[in-house]
């Protein structure tokens, strides 16, 4: 078993375009991933600065709240040897799971469709692309979700450039493959994935999503559950190495971390160029800015491009200005003097840097109140009614709808139908991150012997299309 920079590694890596991936334990416990990065693609002139680059932009978008990545922990340098470890495992890829059966089902497809494809949305937003979109680079989350992997990676390494049209066309390859390979017998499903794929080529991303959403009521019921996925990524999951923690070490005895950031470097001045363990074509100026903290906690500075450090050079204006500072401090009297200045000057900025402070509070608060929502989607619609035959009781037989919904705040106007009767329309708010409700129905029944009866729930708003309700029916059986 060998670490890299506190993490445990499994030592059974799967290949990767740029290197190999292995299942690896993070110093906190949790399952975590390493890739091991081909020297061959770091010696490309440029890769290395590159690679920072790219490695930041996709930390920043995680850090801001997209959630469909593989979210990167850190960039290392150890042993001539660059390292990207991963905040969650790296397998298993919708290419293992393709690779070990038929797949999961349609519902199973569409789900794993419209997450990377929301992905690839806020990727193009920020500027950015994936470049290298495929089967092994979606990573299925224990909990069934598909996280888009080595986002923009492969094409900074390389340098090339990539449109995002690119993406576009990757993710239609996709949406094919998984038809033909996960829907099956279904034909309704399948036709609905193809027919997406056709219309991210010549519309876009967001009429694909459209036509995805518009057409849920041909997959399966209960589609948005992620079961099959779950399951299929749990039986595929890669072993995590154990480590046994003593006392209060944070690692292991033996384990303690080796490597060095190259997305950093520490308030000391190190490690930079000529550190030990820094791979050549790395150094300081290629980091990104800021601070953080180390397993061990020590904090560590970052620079990005143009903040000069203590190793480098100064100008000929920043020599000046310093020179001047130290012949003012040494004359008598100069001290207190320079005190005096600070101190109106203190006078004189503290209102204003307040005042500022204040302004940029009020917009900050306003932005939020009067940001745009997205808007609230229906995304299903089922009727859970009881099992077996019913008795007619004053009670009478209780049924529920279920509706779910994208997780944004609105209002649900539905109706009840028994048989082809309304029974009067009704609404329903959701608060913001309530992706389901359920809305009761008692029916009531009269008369004497067995009889059937069917009820209808039928959703009138919100609408994917004017004109086209979701709606969901069940049957009650009852004997009076």
């Amino acid at each position: 078993m060998t670490s890299v920079a506190g993490y445990l590694l499994a030592g059974r890596p799967r290949s990767s375009e740029l290197g190999g991936w292995d299942a690896a334990l993070a110093p906190d416990g949790s399952a975590a991933g390493a890739l091991l990065i081909d020297p061959g693609l770091l010696a490309v002139p440029g890769a290395p600065a590159r690679l920072v680059a790219a490695v930041t932009a996709v930390r920043h978008l995680t850090q801001s709240g997209v959630t469909g990545l593989v979210p990167v922990a850190d960039l290392v340098g150890a042993e001539g040897k660059v390292w990207l470890l991963s905040a969650r495992p790296a397998t298993p890829t919708l290419a293992e799971l393709g690779a070990t059966g038929p797949g999961p089902d349609a519902g199973s497809a569409a789900t794993v469709l419209i997450e990377t494809l929301q992905t690839l949305l806020s990727l193009h937003a920020s500027g950015l692309v994936h470049g290298a979109l495929h089967a092994g680079t979606i990573v299925i989350d224990s909990d069934g979700a598909a996280l888009l992997n080595e986002a923009g990676l492969a094409v900074a390494l390389r340098g090339e450039t990539v449109p995002a049209h690119a993406d576009v066309a990757a993710w239609a390859t996709l949406a094919r493959g998984l038809a033909d390979a996960w829907a099956g017998p279904d034909r309704q499903a399948a036709a609905l994935l193809a027919h997406c794929a056709a219309t991210a080529e010549s519309r876009g991303l967001v009429a694909a999503r459209d036509a995805l959403l518009a057409g849920r009521d041909r997959l399966p019921g209960g589609f948005t559950t992620r079961t099959a996925l779950i399951d299929s990524a749990n039986r595929l999951a890669a072993p995590i190495p154990t480590r046994e923690f003593t006392g209060e070490q944070p690692f292991p005895q033996g384990y303690a971390p080796e490597a060095v950031t190259l997305l950093r470097v520490t308030s000391a001045g190190g490690p930079g160029p000529g550190d030990a363990r820094t791979p050549p074509g790395f150094d300081a100026g290629t980091a990104d800015t800021g601070s953080s903290r180390t397993a061990t906690g020590e904090v560590q500075m970052r620079f990005g491009p143009g903040v000069p450090t203590q190793t480098q050079a100064k100008t000929r204006a920043a020599e000046i200005w310093q020179q001047g500072q130290t012949r003012e401090a040494e004359r008598p009297g100069a001290q207190s003097k320079g005190k005096r200045r600070a101190v109106r000057r203190r006078g004189r900025v503290l209102p204003v840097i307040t005042m500022l402070i204040m302004a940029l509070i009020v917009a900050g608060v306003a932005w939020w109140l009067l940001r745009p929502m997205p808007p609230l989607v229906v995304q299903s619609v089922k009727v859970e009614a009881p099992k077996g035959v019913q008795g007619c009781d004053e009670d009478g037989v209780r049924l529920h709808g279920v509706i779910a919904t994208n997780g944004e705040a609105g209002l649900i106007t539905y109706e009840w139908f028994q048989g082809d009767q309304p029974r009067g329309k009704q609404e329903e708010r959701v608060s913001a991150d309530q992706t389901s409700v359920r809305v009761p129905f008692v029916l009531t029944p009269k008369g004497s012997g067995e009889g059937r009866e069917t009820l209808t729930l039928r959703i009138t708003s919100p609408l994917v299309q004017p004109g086209d309700p979701l709606s969901a029916k069940g049957t009650v059986r009852f004997r009076c």
